[in-house]
């Protein structure tokens, strides 16, 4: 029996060797921007407009010029999938485009220039992106998208910490053992818009998406870096009431979130109102471990 322990144990030891092998190799191979695209299965039909990697994760975000249809594809390391079951972890989302992201592909060659870093972005404007400098200083502010005394329809911004968005996501309570249902609250994200890494509250840098009324067309731009992308459809008849840009806004995107927050939000959602009325923003907010908060800040023509 001595002699049959001995051989279980070695056996046993050869197989965590093996799988942990196994898995270490996986990790390995993530360093590679190229092998993390093959492993995410893109079909040679999509045409890559992002690229971001962080840890153990890589998105990458695509674009069907056909149907206008956008994609982002993670592919991310974890011990227990790597280690048992020798595989990386995969997921696809899927959204109809707001607006035509072709200017923004890329060439997939591009990524053989990524040099190995904890974090890094790449972008059609930009090129690599890496380390602190995925911070979104290089987005637009409020006050470069639109200025004063100029009329609009809506403004709204968006910004991620760490992650690619094309979504709208349902907002729940952490599960519970002790319930069998799902609290959710609500929504969050915009629904095809592509989000990109990094945004700065304090200076209003963020994605923004502007809306103008022009007779029966309400044209929608995105503002990213460097680059803007537009579109035109057909206005609701409900869509007749137009704001005139006063500024004001701008000072109040620095104040409506407390700082103690602001390190600890993943995704934020903004929606400004500007106008010689008065002015307010606000928005919603995502934190670490399911957890979001809302806020509001506003001020009147006489300056409160």
């Amino acid at each position: 029996m001595t002699g049959l322990r001995k051989v279980l144990k070695t056996l046993l030891l050869i197989v965590l060797l093996v799988l942990g092998m196994r898995a270490a190799y996986l990790k390995y191979e993530l360093r590679s921007a190229v092998v993390a695209y093959e492993r995410a299965g893109v079909p040679e039909n999509e045409t890559l407009v992002a690229a971001y990697h962080h840890g153990n994760t890589w998105q990458f975000s695509t674009y069907i010029d056909g149907n206008g249809i956008l994609r982002v594809y993670t592919v991310e390391w974890k011990p227990l999938p790597a280690f048992i079951l020798g595989r990386l972890g995969r997921k696809v989302e899927r959204a109809e485009a707001l607006v035509n992201y072709s200017p923004l592909a890329m060439n997939v060659s591009l990524l053989r220039n990524y040099r190995p870093h904890r974090t890094a972005f790449l972008f059609k404007t930009l090129g690599w992106v890496y380390g602190d400098r995925v911070n979104g200083s290089y987005l637009p502010a409020l006050s470069d998208v639109i200025k004063p005394g100029e009329v609009y329809y809506s403004i709204e911004g968006t910004g991620s910490k760490d992650r690619i968005w094309i979504k709208t996501k349902t907002i729940c309570d952490p599960p519970s053992i002790f319930a069998h249902d799902y609290v959710c609250r609500g929504f969050i994200g915009y629904e095809g818009l592509l989000t990109i890494p990094g945004y700065s509250l304090e200076s209003g840098q963020m994605v923004w998406v502007v809306k103008k009324l022009q007779g029966d067309r309400l044209n929608i731009t995105v503002f990213y870096p460097g680059i803007s992308l537009s579109t035109a459809i057909k206005a609701k008849r409900c869509m007749n009431e137009t704001m005139t840009f006063t500024g004001k806004s701008v000072q109040l995107l620095r104040e409506a979130i407390p700082k103690v927050v602001l390190p600890d939000i993943t995704y934020i959602q903004v929606w400004v109102s500007d106008d010689s009325g008065n002015a307010s923003v606000e928005g919603i907010f995502l934190l670490p471990n399911y957890r979001y908060g809302t806020f509001e800040e506003s001020l009147g023509s006489d300056g409160s």
